[in-house]
């Protein structure tokens, strides 16, 4: 019976290690630096929204499983940016409205989403353009 369950335990852990590497995690960004760095290399899709606007909250589950989707994975960095903690951050990059997708490749922005209702699909698509 020991056998068997430290066999399972086995078995479970394996493939919670599998699944914790199939995830894209969310970094949030407070920090212009942290910013620049963060865009600098590869590609890198950053999410401007507000913890107070409806229309950000409706495209953040498209944000957020899109972190886990397979066909992006390993191929793009995804970032928060929020309005509401980062007034400062907002204005030094001169975001004036959100939500905004902005996805970027070494650093330079190569295109933009703005307002809400955008798809998984949609933002996928957008990132493998960019391969």
């Amino acid at each position: 019976m020991k056998k068997l369950l430290f066999s399972l335990c086995l078995v479970l852990s394996s493939n919670f290690m599998q699944a914790q590497e199939d995830i894209i995690v969310i970094e949030k960004i407070h920090q212009y630096e942290s910013f620049e760095s963060f865009i600098k290399t590869g590609v890198t899709l950053v999410f401007f929204h507000a913890s107070h606007c409806s229309a950000c909250e409706m495209q953040m589950p498209a944000i957020e499983m899109l972190a886990l989707n397979r066909e992006v994975l390993g191929k793009v960095r995804i970032a928060t940016i929020d309005f509401d903690e980062d007034k400062a951050l907002f204005d030094k990059l001169n975001i004036s409205s959100f939500p905004l997708l902005v996805i970027y490749k070494e650093g330079k922005e190569q295109t933009s989403l703005s307002g809400g209702g955008h798809t998984q699909q949609e933002l996928v698509n957008l990132i493998l353009d960019q391969h």
